[in-house]
């Protein structure tokens, strides 16, 4: 924008390299250049830049992540609500709860506790499988190695084995063969849709919930 001069006289802006008002003819010499005036539009606040040094400490499992981060990449717990602290303001003394191997599975039909320790892959279907969990007869929507559940650098995953009548994830159906991300609270169908009564359906839990109910191979 071009700079001005407003003639005290008349109120005329003329440019700050003319010396007489065009309007009146008045003498510019001693005026002073007009000030910009404020942008109409605000100016936008930048996002405060957030250093390694920075972290949230879950308060699920204690594992320390990068502030940047609203889940917890151990347990999947929220962290909107935790608050940003620093490396250097944690105790010496502060121990980080290692990555969890054991997680559970509760059947929402009759409340069933599947306990599942995932230091090795866990297959669940009707084949009796060395280190699996053998799903009762009636569930004959469940494949007899219908899906696994395993860690991929400490995230919980399912996998579909190809299943007769697929895997179903928090209402989606999930591609075979390829691993799926879970998290505490998600909903795990085997079996189908059509059949829902013959299907296992289950919420993901974190570690030991409950008494044992589980029928392990």
């Amino acid at each position: 924008m071009a700079k001005t001069k407003t003639c005290p006289q008349c109120g005329l802006q003329n440019l700050a390299n003319i010396f007489t008002c065009k309007g009146c003819g008045y003498d510019l010499t001693g005026v002073s250049i007009d000030k910009p005036a404020p942008s109409e539009f605000p100016s936008v606040p930048t996002e405060p830049k957030i250093s390694e040094t920075q972290i949230r400490i879950c308060e699920e499992c204690q594992h320390k992540n990068p502030a940047n981060l609203l889940k917890c990449e151990a347990c999947g717990e929220s962290l909107e609500d935790v608050p940003i602290t620093s490396i250097d303001n944690i105790p010496d003394n502060f121990e980080e709860d290692p990555l969890t191997t054991e997680y559970s599975l509760i059947s929402l039909e009759d409340g069933e506790i599947l306990e599942l320790d995932l230091a090795n892959p866990v297959v669940i279907g009707r084949a009796n499988v060395w280190g699996g969990y053998l799903v009762r007869k009636n569930k004959d929507g469940v494949s007899r190695k219908h899906c696994k559940f395993s860690l991929q650098n400490g995230q919980l995953v399912v996998t579909d084995l190809k299943s007769k009548n697929g895997t179903i994830v928090n209402g989606k159906s999930i591609p075979s063969e390829k691993a799926y991300p879970l998290q505490i609270g998600s909903i795990v169908m085997m079996g189908g849709e059509r059949k829902p009564s013959r299907s296992l359906i289950v919420k993901v839990a974190l570690g030991k919930e409950g008494e044992k109910k589980k029928s392990k191979s």
